[in-house]
């Protein structure tokens, strides 16, 4: 919602399509400094279509990650999305630069910016 409590006609990430999509299981591994989900995706409408699977950052809010699917009427399959570490990145006022910091974040799987979507947790580990 904008900050006049107005919801967006098309929010950011919105795609117009002649089918309807849903997302599924989202599975995510942390591998270095690499976050990896699967997500699946469904295509429930009667067309053929392309959606794109969106990932964000829940704080603050931003978009880290995506990956475009073309699915047939019916069809599912896994998408892999592949976020470097350095994308949850934030600013450090003290420090004056972007630091991933280790510990949980919180990610949403989602079709735009105001998709409820799925939510996961990737914990991220101290560099070596």
């Amino acid at each position: 919602l904008l900050r006049d409590g107005n919801a967006a006609a098309y929010p950011f990430g919105f795609g117009l399509s002649y089918t309807t999509f849903v997302i599924g299981a989202v599975a995510t591994e942390v591998v270095d400094d690499v976050v990896h989900l699967t997500v699946g995706a469904r295509n429930t409408g009667t067309r053929p279509g392309t959606d794109v699977v969106q990932v964000y950052a829940v704080e603050p809010t931003r978009l880290v990650g995506f990956a475009r699917v073309e699915l047939s009427p019916g069809e599912a399959r896994d998408v892999d999305i592949v976020i470097p570490t350095a994308r949850l990145a934030v600013r450090d006022l003290d420090r004056h630069e972007m630091v991933v910091r280790p510990g949980p974040y919180d990610l949403r799987v989602a079709r735009s910016a105001e998709d409820a979507g799925v939510a996961v947790s990737v914990e991220i580990r101290p560099s070596a």
